[in-house]
């Protein structure tokens, strides 16, 4: 890897995109201490740091979840949060203090779960695990119905009926990891309620059009955030009316989920 050149603002998202071998992978590991750089300068908060090895980087606020867990699956959930950086007190490990951080920053719903060991959870609580460990807080991405429903599975199906399993599946996803929520699919359901002539599907029927993937961008903006979108003059092309109504929804909606 050479030549790289990023710059990342706080509240930013940014995708990293490139074949295999093109270095991805490399530029994160070195961000995150697992692989130091031969040469060149990383700075955060305009000021040069080293970043030698991992622990370094966790103290300036940077760490990296691998797509390969590497979770001890003997130990429970605040032991794994707090691998190498126990908190102790009075000269033994201060539990109670472990498992509040676990339930304070919704990595655990409460003392007992946050005693089950990682081979207790699947493989999604498991990500979640390291996540909260990351000191994140993970994000559900509520996605939309198909423009007729799942009629695959269930030949009667609606998008209204198909919408709400998700809001259900994704809501009690929700509430059992302390996860936060990007309710596109509700901003979908109010934007076909409101003006059922803007088509938000491809033509396969499940997949966004433009105007729909522009909704859920700006629902994810006003999610991540907590600013409108409205009034906001990328508009990707799209007619303004459109675009300030599609505003305008994932605003309202983005809102009464926060």
């Amino acid at each position: 890897m050479a030549g790289v050149t990023i710059d990342l603002h706080a509240g930013e998202v940014v995708g990293v995109v490139g074949g295999n071998g093109a270095g991805k992978s490399t530029l994160m590991r070195t961000l995150s201490g697992a692989r130091p750089p031969d040469s060149g300068q990383i700075l955060v908060n305009g000021q040069p740091v080293a970043i030698g090895n991992p622990r370094d980087a966790k103290a300036l606020g940077i760490e990296t979840i691998y797509q390969t867990l590497a979770l001890a699956d003997n130990l429970d959930a605040p032991a794994n949060v707090f691998l190498g950086r126990e908190l102790t007190g009075a000269g033994s490990l201060n539990d109670a203090a472990m498992d509040g951080f676990m339930i304070l920053h919704r990595v655990a719903s409460d003392g007992a779960s946050a005693r089950w060991t990682a081979r207790d959870l699947n493989n999604a609580a498991k990500r979640l695990l390291k996540i909260g460990a990351a000191g994140a807080r993970p994000l559900l991405f509520l996605t939309w119905g198909y423009r007729n429903g799942d009629r695959r599975n269930l030949p009667d199906d609606t998008f209204a009926a198909m919408q709400t399993r998700l809001y259900s599946g994704y809501w009690d996803a929700a509430r059992s990891t302390g996860a936060a929520i990007a309710p596109v699919g509700l901003a979908w359901s109010e934007a076909v309620a409101s003006r059922p002539q803007l088509d938000l599907w491809a033509s396969d029927g499940k997949h966004p059009s433009r105007l729909g993937s522009y909704l859920a961008a700006c629902v994810f903006y006003a999610t991540l955030t907590g600013r409108s979108p409205v009034g906001d003059t990328f508009t990707d092309g799209l007619n303004e009316s459109d675009a300030r109504f599609l505003q305008s929804v994932a605003w309202d909606i983005a809102r009464k989920q926060s």
